[in-house]
């Protein structure tokens, strides 16, 4: 039986760069998909914006959960990563790990709060989900846009929940040269040759962001009506939506993020969660991080 790894977290923090990595080393399997999101099945916060694949499965028993979870594996290695990221702030997930694998090795990378807010907002404008600019999202939108950046007290449950947690910040993965050894000493894996950090997920952005967040509302309205009344609307929605998705995917041509502005209560909101992670870190430090407050 393979042993479980779980990269956990946070959204927009690397976790697809450090899962690919690891899933081109010897003896480990990377989940397909990366973020099967099964353990955290039922979690409507967990979930909320997060698509996945088979929607039967939202209200499963752990039981099915875990059948499905033993049925993603195609190979007998003896690593197995599951790389959801809608396992970080769900304590769902965290009962149902411990249940079926209390001695799991679970990493969870953290960034630069104040970066991750941005990409996070980024990301939603690029996906659809966003419709306001940065500050009425922050009040609107997604709670998970702020509360992501704010790890400290998710990072400290699941730091109380298992024994094996490797916590992490982006830019010692990227940057730090011991980061190597003290993952792979952590996961007990010794050949270490093939093991390379090679950046991934990497999008492009909107030219004109007032466009986009306007394309995203139409999406959603056009999308309620079409729920709310199937008749005669289905051929002019799909038009519709077909012909805004076409200028959405030519707006988004821009290789450089476009800065935010993030008010001042939220990065001292961010501070006080920032004080108590240099704790919690096995990688790296939050001196490296933007508005850093000791």
């Amino acid at each position: 039986m393979s042993e479980a790894i779980f990269i956990v977290g946070v959204q927009k923090c690397g976790t697809t760069t450090l899962a690919s990595a690891l899933g081109r080393l010897p003896d480990i399997e990377l989940c397909d998909p990366k973020e099967p999101m099964l353990f955290s099945r039922g979690d409507h916060i967990a979930h909320r914006n997060m698509p996945f694949s088979d929607e039967k499965l939202f209200y499963a028993s752990d039981e099915e959960i875990l059948v499905a979870y033993e049925n993603l594996k195609k190979t007998s290695s003896k690593y197995f990563i599951d790389a959801s990221t809608s396992y970080f702030q769900s304590d769902i997930a965290i009962r149902r790990i411990k249940e079926n694998f209390p001695n799991a090795k679970i990493i969870i990378l953290v960034r630069d709060p104040i970066k991750r807010l941005e990409s996070a907002y980024l990301h939603f404008v690029k996906s659809g989900t966003a419709i306001h600019s940065f500050e009425r999202e922050l009040q609107f939108g997604d709670t998970k846009l702020l509360s992501f950046s704010m790890y400290s007290q998710s990072v400290q449950k699941w730091k109380n929940s298992f024994e094996n947690v490797f916590v992490c910040t982006m830019e010692s993965m990227i940057a730090d040269e011991l980061f190597k050894d003290k993952l792979l000493s952590f996961l007990e894996i010794g050949d270490s040759s093939e093991f390379s950090i090679k950046k991934e997920n990497q999008g492009k952005f909107p030219v004109f962001m007032r466009l986009q967040l306007h394309l995203n509302y139409l999406s959603h309205k056009y999308q309620k009506s079409f729920y709310d009344n199937s008749n005669g609307l289905v051929n002019k929605y799909g038009l519709m939506g077909g012909a805004i998705k076409l200028i959405k995917n030519i707006n988004l041509k821009s290789k450089n993020k476009m800065p935010v502005t993030v008010p001042s209560h939220i990065v001292k909101f961010i501070n006080e969660s920032n004080k108590k992670m240099d704790k919690l870190l096995d990688s790296g430090s939050t001196k490296e991080w933007k508005y850093y407050e000791k």
